[in-house]
């Protein structure tokens, strides 16, 4: 529980209207049947019939909604972003509240490196790497060795990081030799890594996700692999060895990336596509085989065309 006062404190905003003594104990959905003064919940032009009928509780909203749905019996955060601003204090009121500490099933690598402020979950297995502060691990997680992690980095459910990649090399006989895993992973701050994430160690050098970004269930990242900054990689995502991607990019569900492609920064890719080709910063390629947008549009509308003509 938090006064107004505390909570807004610590974020900037344009004007608060109410008791700033009043204390929150809740951070609940935009809800008409509210009748308690000691929430917070935020409301957006959607929701505006909604704000008409509640008068309790603290609304984060913007100037505009406030002027259109000031009800005296509430009281008002103005904010320019209010999704942004209710995030952010979301983010603090769970970070108050998190536990640290290593759950008695996890197994841990007497060499590992990690600062008390480490939570690591039942049933993980920590091999020699380091951890560095405000690291949650959740169950069933294994880190491998030669792994090192970013502060603020959030691991969830059965992700497994640094293990073997997955390289053979065929003699003279015709077998297949594995390729040994000499490299590492490194983890960057603020990463958020979902449950089922894979990242293989380097062969020989590093495979890296950059700070801030966020990777969905089910990907893949094969070693060697460079994922760059504030990147969102969505679910069942595959990067084959060695390829990479520059900073703020996003990635659609099902995408596969080929091995020793370069994708640039802020590059978009559409999903289900197959990506075989380098591509240039701040460009947007869709489909199977990956191309530009404005080229698959053309291809699309020719082929309507050729079908519209052939049907006659």
């Amino acid at each position: 529980m938090k006064s107004i006062k505390d909570i807004i404190s610590n974020f900037s905003y344009k004007e608060f209207i109410g008791d700033e003594n009043t204390m929150i104990r809740d951070l609940i959905p935009l809800n008409i049947a509210n009748n308690r003064n000691d929430v917070l919940f935020w409301c957006n032009d959607l929701n505006l019939q909604k704000l008409s009928a509640i008068s309790n509780g603290c609304i984060i909203c913007s100037e505009k909604i406030y002027e259109i749905g000031f009800n005296p019996g509430c009281q008002y955060i103005i904010v320019e972003h209010p999704k942004l601003f209710y995030l952010r204090i979301m983010k603090m009121w769970k970070v108050e509240n998190e536990k640290y500490g290593i759950h008695p099933t996890a197994i841990i690598h007497p060499e590992a490196i990690f600062s008390e402020e480490v939570y690591i979950g039942p049933y993980c297995i920590i091999g020699k790497c380091k951890i560095a502060n405000q690291v949650h691990i959740q169950a069933h997680t294994v880190i491998h060795d030669n792994v090192t992690i970013g502060n603020r980095v959030r691991i969830h459910d059965h992700a497994n990081i640094g293990s073997a990649g997955f390289g053979f090399v065929r003699n003279e006989n015709g077998k297949l030799e594995k390729m040994p895993d000499l490299g590492s992973v490194l983890i960057g701050d603020d990463v958020e890594l979902f449950p089922y994430v894979n990242i293989d160690l380097g062969t020989l050098s590093v495979t890296k996700v950059g700070r801030g970004t966020k990777i969905d269930r089910y990907v893949h990242i094969a070693h060697n692999c460079q994922i760059g900054e504030d990147c969102v990689i969505t679910a069942q995502v595959v990067f084959c060895g060695g390829s990479s991607i520059g900073n703020s990019s996003w990635v659609g569900i099902g995408s596969i990336i080929k091995e020793k492609v370069v994708l640039g920064q802020n590059v978009i890719i559409g999903l289900g596509a197959v990506v075989t080709k380098n591509i240039p910063d701040n460009a947007t390629w869709i489909g199977s085989p990956a191309r530009p947008l404005t080229e698959f549009k053309l291809i699309s509308d020719y082929l309507k065309k050729q079908l519209i003509t052939q049907s006659k």
